[in-house]
């Protein structure tokens, strides 16, 4: 039994001198590893080559993340797995491949691919998008929210028989998602109801909203062109206010 258990998150400085049965190489993407090198702001590069310390300059970074790079490959017995994210939700953007990626696929194959190629390698791979950022198959979600958005995408294009309960442990896991959930079901049925923001004509409420009908009181032009566009909107500025003159 190993002591420190099988897996081992590390960086690979600290793989330094070990090997593994089993490595996994995640991030191969632009600015992400390697890392963009940068001069340090305190003391860039020409200060530090009349300095004559020793003190790395840009060409050395580069080299020392190629370096990172050589440590986390040599640390692989048997298997090697590298990745890239596909995606990047945050900028609404795909994720480029870093130069590391392409050169992994050269040893592979013995040539360099185009960025755009291995894009879509990795694409019709992990089947993930802007619009449903999760793979088909949940058993490759790297975490809960890609295996609930998996397990959801493969009830989309299912019947309403087959489909209906096999999500509903979602509904469980937090109060705020099932309400959210639950309005906005019923806020997209035909027939409108107090979901929708609409208020029933009660004993209380009508005297108050016959003030409001046409029939009792003028409105401006600009306020009916507002109505007529969206209701929802015209109530919620309280544009009530009667027409001059």
């Amino acid at each position: 039994m190993r002591r420190y258990g099988r897996v081992l998150i590390a960086s690979p400085a600290q793989l330094r001198g070990r090997s593994f049965d089993v490595v996994f190489i995640p991030a191969l993407a632009e600015r992400m590893f390697p890392q963009k090198p940068r001069e340090d702001p305190l003391l860039l590069d020409d200060a530090r080559a009349a300095l004559d310390a020793g003190l790395p300059a840009q060409s050395e970074r580069a080299e020392l993340e190629k370096l990172q790079l050589r440590l986390a490959v040599g640390a692989a017995a048997l298997r090697l797995y590298v990745s890239f994210p596909t995606v990047e939700i945050g900028e609404g953007r795909p994720r480029v491949p870093s130069l590391y990626a392409l050169e992994v696929w050269r040893a592979m194959t013995g040539r360099v691919p185009s960025a755009d190629e291995l894009q879509h390698a990795a694409a019709r791979a992990s089947q993930a998008t802007l619009a449903w950022p999760a793979p088909a198959d949940r058993d490759e979600a790297i975490d809960t929210l890609e295996h609930d958005l998996s397990t959801l995408r493969g009830l989309v294009d299912e019947p309403d028989d087959r489909a209906r309960g096999r999500a509903q442990y979602i509904l469980r896991l937090n109060d705020c998602l099932q309400r959210s959930v639950r309005e906005r079901f019923m806020r997209g049925r035909k027939s409108w109801s107090h979901w929708d923001g609409l208020t029933a004509a009660t004993d209380r409420t009508r005297p108050i909203l016959a003030e409001h009908r046409l029939s009792a009181r003028r409105y401006s032009l600009t306020a009916l062109q507002k109505y007529a566009t969206c209701p929802y909107q015209f109530s919620a500025e309280r544009d009530l206010s009667p027409a001059s003159g």
